[in-house]
């Protein structure tokens, strides 16, 4: 009428006690398999004999008891990752860089002291050498491309360090009006008939070029004008 049953046997004792691991690992995901079988066999309630025994094995397992046995590892830097992982500027461009610092968990870690520098101080600088990571784990640097070349920026706290790469080239040539095409190429009218042209201002690049004056004019005025 109650709704309990009494039930017995590893069939009962197997979901137990696995429930009861995961409960522990959650608590400290940093334990090995041999730590938890250990929690769970010293805070069990001893029944039958003394000690362990071919009845009850080490008793009646306590869950709140095992949790609460368990003293969290303190979190421990162990990963920075740098962002974005790869850039390309050009001479006299900035960006700005982000270090994350993760614990063994991957989880964000506040108030780390992370050091910026750059492998080719020829090629750009950062600023500010230092930083320390805020609530969400991050502390930004900004890198100037000074010269053309590749180096990399490495964000470090001890022998914890992360790295993105970063290429800087020469700005690119400026647009120079090298092509002008006229369509249609060719045009049959009749005497008082128009005819509209296209003028197409083209660079080195074959690239468009906006805001270039065009003059207009044709070889033998006495057969029309534009």
């Amino acid at each position: 009428p109650s709704g309990y049953k009494s039930l017995s046997g590893t069939s009962m004792a197997c979901p137990h006690t696995s429930g009861t691991a995961t409960l522990v690992m959650k608590a400290d995901p940093n334990l090995a398999n041999a730590d938890v079988r250990k929690i769970l066999s010293n805070t069990s309630v001893d029944l039958g004999s003394p000690g362990r025994d071919v009845f009850y094995g080490f008793g009646r397992i306590d869950a709140k008891a095992a949790v609460d046995n368990i003293s969290p590892q303190p979190p421990v830097l162990t990963k920075i990752t740098v962002t974005p992982a790869t850039a390309t500027l050009i001479i006299g461009e900035t960006q700005e860089f982000k270090a994350t610092a993760l614990d063994q968990n991957n989880n964000p870690m506040a108030s780390i002291e992370i050091s910026w520098d750059v492998d080719n101080p020829s090629v750009g600088s950062v600023t500010p050498p230092s930083s320390i990571t805020g609530p969400d784990g991050i502390a930004i640097t900004t890198f100037t491309a000074m010269a053309a070349g590749n180096t990399a920026v490495n964000a470090s706290n001890g022998t914890v360090k992360g790295s993105a790469s970063i290429t800087v080239t020469t700005a690119p040539p400026q647009p120079v009006l090298t092509k002008i095409e006229v369509t249609p190429a060719t045009a049959t009218l009749l005497v008082g008939e128009t005819q509209e042209f296209k003028a197409t201002a083209l660079d080195q690049n074959n690239n468009p070029m906006a805001s270039i004056e065009i003059s207009w004019d044709v070889d033998n005025p006495s057969v029309g004008s534009v």
